[in-house]
């Protein structure tokens, strides 16, 4: 039940102009998603508002740094935990209608891929060249799309991970550190 002065805005109202561009059909493949995003720095958070914001139904974020004392996100205080949870709690306030989950975690081992497991695209935005390693392999395992996006210093790269090509520019070393 919302609290007052809080509205629970209509699906098809928060999402009309989307759905004029692409269609229903196109907007329920969005809600029926499940995106996955590694890294819930600057570059992570943001992309996950732009997930929530389109309506993606299911966002996962993974992220076990500790979010700084007394940060705010949008404005919004953050809650105490990882980065994961702080962002994961900002999303929820932006589109109620959505699932937010966050893990405490980074991948950096085979055991940490579990958390991959059901997701229909895969969006690693670390710098951190395991992480992305893990994802990639998982991705191509299991037939799931993987973003690799970097930034540093104002400067960022995207790329699509191709599943038949082996790569080693996916996992992106010059933004190491």
């Amino acid at each position: 039940m919302p609290t007052e002065g809080m509205q629970v805005m209509i699906e098809e109202d928060r999402y009309k102009r989307q759905t004029l561009l692409w269609g229903g059909e196109g907007q329920t493949k969005l809600a029926e998603s499940r995106v996955t995003v590694i890294g819930s720095d600057h570059q992570g958070a943001y992309l996950s508002l732009c997930l929530a914001a389109l309506g993606v139904g299911n966002i996962v974020l993974l992220d076990g740094e500790s979010s700084t004392n007394g940060s705010s996100f949008l404005g919004v205080n953050t809650p105490k935990g990882t980065r994961s949870e702080s962002i994961a709690h900002v999303l929820r306030l932006v589109n109620p209608q959505i699932s937010v989950e966050a893990y405490p975690t980074n991948l950096e081992s085979r055991i940490d891929q579990d958390v991959l497991t059901g997701s229909t695209v895969i969006i690693d935005t670390t710098n951190n060249v395991r992480s992305k390693e893990l994802a990639i392999f998982f991705g191509r395992e299991k037939s799931i799309p993987v973003l690799s996006t970097s930034s540093k210093w104002g400067y960022t790269k995207l790329q699509l991970c191709d599943p038949s090509e082996n790569d080693s520019s996916y996992v992106m070393p010059m933004f190491v550190g």
